[in-house]
C-alpha cells in the first residue's frame, strides 16, 4: 500500500467514528427533508378528517341527549296476544304534536305464516278482519305527583274498524292542552282482535310525557317535578282508577271519597257475526279521529 492509499484510509476511518452509533451517511439529506407534495395533501385531509369526525361526534351526542330530555313523543309497542292462528298487536302514544299534543293507539292483526326451510311462523304476516272486528279505547292518565298515583282524565268510546283492514288507528287531541291542567301524561290503549268467540288483547301503557309541551314551561316543570318512576307495563294496568278534575285533583263523590271508574278492557258487545279474515303481505291501515269523554 502507498501513501495515498492510507491517507485515504486513515480519512475513512475517522469520519466513520465521529458519527453517532446508528447512524448512516444519507447523500442529499436535507433536499429529502423536505416531504413530497402529495404527503402534504394527505396530511391536511387527515387533520380534516380528524375534525369532521370530532364536530359529528359532538352533534351526535347533543341530539341523543336533547331527544332525551325533550322527546316529541313517547310510546310502547308489544304483542298483547299470542297465538298460533291470531296475534294481537298493541301501540300506544303520547305526543305533544304541534303543541297541544294528542294521544294515539294502534291495533294490528297478525296471523302465522309458511316460511320456505322454516315451517309456520307465529304473528309472521298481517291478518285482514271483517268489520268490528278490531277495536281499541284509549284512556288519558295524569300523574297525580302529591298523592303518588295516576288518575283518568277523559278516555274515548271503544273504536272500532268500519272496513276489512288489518290495523285500526285512532288519535286524539288535545286541543290547546289537556284537561286536566299541567303535568306528566300518558295514553293506556286497550287493544283487542275478535277471534274464535272471545276478544283477545289487553291495554299497553305509552309512558310519561310532560304536557302542555311549550319548551320554556316544559323545561321549567321537568327541573321541579321529575317523571314519575311508575311503568304500568310492568306492574299492571289497573282496573279501576280515581278520577281527576280540570285542575288535576280527585273527584269526590257525594259520600266524599275519590270518584273510581273501571276500566273494562274489552268492549261490552261483540260481533252480530265472526266474519271470515285473510292474510296479507301489506299493513293496511284504517284511520278514524276520536274525541275524548268524560270517565264518568
Amino acid at each position: 500500500m502507498n501513501l495515498l492509499d492510507l491517507q485515504i484510509a486513515a480519512a475513512a476511518a475517522a469520519s466513520r467514528t465521529s458519527r453517532p452509533y446508528g447512524m448512516t451517511h444519507v447523500p442529499f439529506a436535507r433536499a429529502a427533508s423536505k416531504p413530497p407534495q402529495h404527503h402534504q395533501e394527505q396530511s391536511m385531509m387527515r387533520r380534516v378528517f380528524r375534525s369532521l369526525v370530532v364536530v359529528t361526534t359532538a352533534i351526535i351526542g347533543l341530539l341523543v341527549t336533547t331527544t332525551a330530555a325533550y322527546a316529541h313523543y313517547v310510546y310502547e309497542k308489544a304483542w298483547v296476544y299470542r297465538a298460533e292462528y291470531q296475534c294481537t298487536q298493541s301501540r300506544s302514544e303520547i305526543s305533544h304534536g304541534d303543541g297541544g299534543g294528542f294521544s294515539k293507539g294502534d291495533t294490528a292483526s297478525y296471523g302465522r305464516t309458511w316460511i320456505l326451510k322454516v315451517g309456520w311462523v307465529w304473528c309472521g304476516i298481517y291478518k285482514r278482519q271483517p268489520p268490528f272486528e278490531i277495536a281499541h279505547q284509549l284512556h288519558l292518565i295524569k300523574w297525580n305527583a302529591s298523592a303518588g298515583v295516576g288518575y283518568v282524565c277523559k278516555r274515548s268510546a271503544w273504536k272500532k274498524n268500519q272496513g276489512t283492514t288489518s290495523k285500526l288507528t285512532t288519535k286524539i287531541y288535545y286541543g290547546a292542552a289537556p284537561d286536566c291542567g299541567s303535568g306528566y301524561y300518558g295514553t293506556i290503549t286497550d287493544s283487542v282482535v275478535w277471534h274464535d268467540g272471545a276478544w283477545r288483547g289487553k291495554g299497553m301503557w305509552s309512558g310519561w310525557h310532560y304536557q302542555p309541551s311549550s319548551a320554556s314551561l316544559a323545561a321549567a316543570q321537568v327541573a321541579e317535578e321529575p317523571e314519575p318512576a311508575v311503568d304500568y307495563n310492568v306492574t299492571g294496568i289497573p282496573s279501576d282508577w280515581p278520577v281527576a278534575g280540570p285542575d288535576g285533583a280527585p273527584v269526590d263523590g257525594p259520600d266524599g271519597e275519590p270518584v273510581q271508574v273501571a276500566r273494562p278492557g274489552v268492549p261490552a258487545t261483540s260481533p252480530a257475526v265472526e266474519g271470515p279474515d285473510s292474510t296479507t303481505t301489506q299493513e293496511e291501515t284504517e284511520v278514524q279521529l276520536a274525541v275524548w269523554e268524560d270517565p264518568v
